[in-house]
């Protein structure tokens, strides 16, 4: 990006990180030629132009340059985001690179450690996991603690009782605590709360030990259509939330699997890709002879396989195009008496084949997108019917029951 940039508006700093300065003239050279799609153009309203022929200007990530530490290192609820040094990342690769770039890493040492840079670099923080522990050892105490305190009591337990109001008050204060996390998640640069992973796994354990401490608090039955509503949706409410705990273990892997290239797209990429492979398919499929794709469409399709297919952990997009040709060349072997095909129609029913499996590999992406989406909704969704349930739970405890 840097060598195509005509006014020398992307820099390497000597402590290794790239940017973009003011000097952007908004020519998409560096956008173009970046592999990894990083680069965007953004348009520039009126008032932020430098001339009227500069219309929008190149952006990138800049590291959370200026700032203590990458604010998405200590934002991400899953620890997956590491920060590295890249003058100790380049000089571990120096160790396979030629002498010249061995010489250019020295250089740019040599260039840091005379602007002081060195040592200010922001500290490479170890991904902590103190929290997972903790936290299960905290639930794994509390509902020890309940079964233990509903034990001993030796009266049976009711919301009002000097046992089961307790019970209700610590379940409440669970689910606030619990619900805390969406107050977490719109806080930046706040470092002194704690990363989003921790509050993320503690979010959990508060959900899982309210959700038993209300069990307890109703006397482990259930009576009346309202504490039998309530209960269902507590339950619900834990139950989606380990949904998700599944769903964040396994889709990202899936996704990795189905992404040939090894790049993360977009969902608008991949519905772009979805429209264009079918339209592809469409215009392939009226150059082969309309009776002859009758008899092969169905077996064409079979051979491709389906989503359920690439949803299994043993799943290899290339194999299985693979394997797929293998299994088209029989198929049209064995129907060339009533297919009647000739060279070419061979050649395009394959090319149909394979943007067939490309096909099903983008809209088993886009399923496993709209799966990492639908259960935030059905949890956000149940958490705030539980609060509406619980808040007029306990007014009604407050002023109705003497």
């Amino acid at each position: 990006c840097m060598i195509g940039c005509p006014t020398g508006a992307i820099q390497r700093f000597a402590d290794g990180d790239v940017d973009i300065n003011d000097n952007c003239i908004g020519c998409e050279n560096c956008a173009r030629k970046c592999p990894y799609g990083n680069i965007t153009m953004r348009p520039l309203e009126e008032n932020e132009r430098p001339s009227p022929e500069i219309t929008k200007r190149a952006i990138k990530c800049n590291l959370c340059r200026g700032y203590e530490y990458s604010n998405c290192v200590h934002e991400c609820p899953r620890g997956a985001i590491l920060r590295v040094d890249p003058l100790r990342y380049f000089e571990e690769l120096a160790l396979v690179m030629e002498a010249e770039q061995r010489d250019a890493i020295e250089w740019s040492r040599g260039q840091a450690k005379q602007l002081g840079l060195l040592g200010t670099k922001q500290q490479i923080r170890q991904r902590s996991t103190w929290f997972i522990p903790a936290s299960f050892a905290f639930g794994i105490l509390a509902i020890a603690a309940i079964v233990a305190v509903s034990v001993l009591s030796g009266a049976p337990l009711r919301g009002s009782s000097a046992v089961g109001l307790p019970l209700g008050i610590a379940s409440a204060v669970c689910l606030l605590a619990a619900g805390s996390q969406g107050i977490r998640k719109r806080m930046r640069n706040s470092t002194w709360v704690g990363g989003l992973e921790a509050w993320t796994q503690f979010h959990m354990v508060l959900g899982a030990v309210g959700f038993f401490a209300a069990v307890a608090h109703a006397g482990f039955q259930v009576t009346g259509v309202f504490t039998t509503l309530l209960l269902l949706v507590f339950a619900f409410e834990v139950a989606t939330g380990i949904t998700g705990q599944v769903i964040y273990a396994t889709v990202p892997t899936a996704l990795t699997r189905l992404e040939r290239h090894g790049l993360a797209r977009l969902v608008e990429d991949l519905y772009d890709e979805e429209g264009t492979l079918e339209r592809t398919i469409n215009e392939l499929v009226l150059t082969v002879p309309a009776k002859a794709w009758r008899l092969l469409r169905q077996r064409v399709e079979a051979t491709a396989g389906n989503l359920h297919d690439r949803m299994v952990a043993t799943y290899d997009p290339v194999a299985a195009v693979t394997a797929a040709k293998q299994k088209l060349a029989s198929v049209l072997e064995s129907a060339q008496g009533d297919a009647r095909l000739g060279h070419d129609d061979h050649n395009t029913i394959e090319r149909v084949l394979e943007s067939r499996c490309r096909l099903l590999d983008v809209r088993a992406q886009l399923l496993l997108h709209r799966r990492l989406k639908r259960w935030l909704i059905a949890h956000v969704a149940t958490a705030t019917a539980l609060i509406v349930l619980v808040a007029f739970h306990v007014v009604t405890a407050l002023t109705l029951v003497p």
